[in-house]
């Protein structure tokens, strides 16, 4: 193929190849970016029905909270009147939302008035006496029933518990219910009641208000992201609240019902809903037939620490319209741009192979016409090809030049190479005796090169041994650091064991203080029983039931002192035991401080050990070094002596070798001179 063509398909080629490549980069840097815009769209897009959704719950978590601070309120009204208000306050929540299926509350035991019992019988009150109304709605009208279904013993996982504990408040995972003869989803929004203040703060009870999820499937339906997407709702649990698409799944968990979404992916997507975080991934939908985007974001509902889950469904084809118009633009594009690059190319790459056929075409004459140096190439143009030419013009004059120098040059190499040879015969004699004396004296060396080894060995050996007497001694110093700091220890913790004894002692006196109160107190209840029993015994017959009750409370005082009494032994003996500890504990404090003050001595003498044993290892370390260098520079200089020895050897083999490349040479220059005789290096035929 000649190089016109060749040049020409690679232009071409090459053209294709920039263009392709730079067209593949943009499009796949364009589809990347489009592809991200597009995926943080829908995922803004769920963040923007999440916050639609969390504006639902707002109103309840609002509502329940400021119920629940009116409820603190308790404090300041009548004990009588308490549950009375809080009932009419439910009851008015309740008439002016119609959005609200239901409120409760209920309090701890007791928590109220202080006696739920006194209060059996009232409107919210239940058969334990605790106040649990519920409010809610039947036939048109408000209606209240007591709560029983709470608070069983031993489940701490129970709604009103979970309420209870949280702060400030919690959502309760959706539940089925009946209300007026049909199933509804039903969701609460928890406030917890505080008393007190500060350190004293304590939580009394829970405000709840129920309501219909069937508002989140309205707004479901009523959302298209992409205007071909799903939209779909889920609680905390995984139960779903609202779906677009199959809204029968409704109530269901996602685990059962929702594994099309989820796919391979559905472990992560449980997880997402459970902990409130967003998440995006892509897979094939069996629902769709199709790959879809799923988009799932968290519905934060107040400060809970329950969120809910909105999750979006998006057609892939849907989120990447944007980028399959921008391909088909880009492709089309490339066709024309194709299309003009390739007659260009064509024209620019026969301007081009033109003058480099005439330079070849002109070599080709030069090479075939007999070495004929007085040839040169006409070329024309002013660019690189016709530069290349005037140059190849310009070796070949001094092309001339120098093979009429070389001519004259090789009858001079013949002289000269013979005068190298007689030179060549001389050096070999001088070497043989250079030789022989070098041989002499690497035996030499060789001798002294082994006594230096033997020297350095056995320094080596000395240094070693320093080196173990010098570790032996620290690790005798480290043992001793190592039992001083146990001893200290020890020391630190007698006298946090004398202190706790000491404080023990202050204990048992203000116990016995609190004893000799109880018992003045027995004394005085004895008193006020006889005198209650005297004034049952004037009462007659009337007295007799309380004389009893007289009798009952003295009797209880009398075992009360003799339970005093013993106490008070109990505490004398613990007193003189507390003292025999701090006596034996001062005794056993000075022998530690004794042992001790040893060991600081001890220590010092070990430092000056390994003091002396460190610098008698430096030392040997020194010696032993020295030793190393001495025998390094005996092999050092042996091994120089040896390459000398060899270097003199191979120069009396090169001398050797000389005379017969002198002939050699000599044969040569006459063959040069042969040769450059068969190249016309002038117009007249002379060489």
């Amino acid at each position: 193929m000649k190089i016109g063509y060749k040049f020409t398909f690679t232009m071409i080629a090459l053209s294709l190849l920039v263009l392709g490549s730079v067209g593949i980069t943009l499009l796949a840097q364009a589809r990347y970016y489009i592809v991200r815009f597009s995926n943080e769209r829908a995922m803004a897009t769920a963040r923007e029905y999440a916050e639609t959704f969390g504006g639902y719950f707002v109103s309840y978590w609002y509502t329940a909270q400021t119920t629940a601070r009116l409820m603190e309120q308790y404090g300041s009204i009548d004990v009588n009147a308490r549950r009375y208000f809080l009932n009419r306050t439910l009851e008015s929540i309740l008439i002016s939302n119609p959005i609200i299926l239901g409120i409760w509350s209920i309090w701890e035991p007791n928590a109220l008035e202080g006696n739920d019992a006194l209060r059996l019988g009232t409107e919210g009150t239940n058969a334990a006496g605790r106040f649990a109304p519920y409010w809610y709605r039947a036939g048109g009208e408000a209606r209240v029933r007591a709560l029983y279904d709470f608070d069983p013993y031993g489940h701490d996982d129970d709604y009103y518990q979970i309420a209870l504990r949280s702060t400030p408040g919690a959502i309760r995972d959706p539940f089925h219910v009946s209300v007026d003869g049909r199933q509804i989803l039903v969701a609460t929004i928890t406030a917890t009641i505080y008393s007190g203040a500060g350190d004293d703060r304590r939580a009394v009870g829970v405000v709840g208000i129920d309501f219909d999820t069937d508002r989140l499937q309205q707004t479901a339906l009523r959302l298209f992201p992409f205007d071909d997407g799903v939209t779909k709702v889920f609680s905390n649990d995984g139960t779903v609240v609202g779906h677009r698409l199959y809204p029968y799944r409704i109530g269901t968990s996602i685990l059962d019902t929702e594994r099309d979404m989820g796919g391979p992916y559905m472990y992560d997507l449980e997880a997402a809903v459970r902990y409130g975080e967003e998440l995006y991934y892509t897979h094939f939908h069996p629902g769709f037939q199709a790959r879809m985007n799923m988009f799932i974001t968290p519905i934060h509902i107040g400060t809970t620490d329950t969120p809910w889950s909105l999750a979006i469904v998006i057609p892939r084809r849907s989120i990447m319209a944007p980028v399959r118009a921008m391909e088909h633009s880009a492709l089309l594009i490339a066709i024309i741009v194709i299309a003009l690059v390739i007659p260009v190319v064509i024209f620019l790459s026969r301007s081009l192979a033109k003058p480099i056929l005439t330079v070849a075409d002109t070599l080709k004459d030069i090479s075939e016409g007999g070495g004929d140096l007085t040839r040169t190439i006409n070329v024309n143009s002013n660019d690189e090809v016709g530069n290349l030419a005037h140059y190849f013009n310009l070796t070949l004059q001094k092309l001339r030049a120098d093979f009429s120098l070389f001519s004259q040059n090789a009858s001079r190499v013949s002289v000269a190479v013979y005068d190298l040879s007689s030179s060549a015969k001389e050096i070999t004699s001088t070497a043989n005796e250079q030789s022989a004396s070098v041989a002499e004296i690497v035996t030499t060396m060789e001798n002294n090169k082994n006594l230096s080894e033997q020297v350095a060995a056995k320094t080596i050996e000395v240094a070693e041994l320093a080196t173990q007497t010098e570790s032996l001694s620290q690790r005798g110093a480290d043992l001793h650091n190592a039992n001083e700091s146990m001893m200290a220890d020890i020391r630190g913790q007698n006298a946090k064991v004398i202190d706790e004894i000491r404080n023990l002692t202050g204990v048992l006196s203000r116990i016995n203080e609190s004893v000799q109160f109880i018992d003045s107190i027995a004394d005085r209840t004895k008193l006020i029983a006889f005198n209650a029993a005297l004034e049952a015994s004037s009462a007659g017959e009337a007295g007799v039931r309380f004389a009893v009750v007289a009798s009952e409370i003295r009797r209880f005082a009398d075992n009360v002192v003799e339970s005093v009494a013993e106490i008070k032994g109990r505490i004398s003996e613990l007193q003189k035991v507390s003292g025999a500890l701090i006596s034996e504990a001062d005794i056993g404090s000075n022998a530690i401080d004794s042992g001790y003050n040893r060991m600081v001595e001890q220590k010092e003498v070990f430092e000056n050990i390994v003091d002396v044993s460190q610098n008698v290892a430096v030392r040997s370390q020194q010696i032993s070094n020295l030793s190393k260098q001495q025998e390094l520079a005996a092999t050092q200089v042996f091994a120089v002596l040896k390459e000398i020895s060899s270097g003199v050897k191979q120069f009396v083999n090169t001398t050797t070798s000389t005379s017969t490349t002198v002939d050699s040479l000599n044969a040569i220059a006459q063959e040069l001179r042969e040769t450059l005789a068969r190249y016309q290096t002038s117009n007249n035929g002379s060489a």
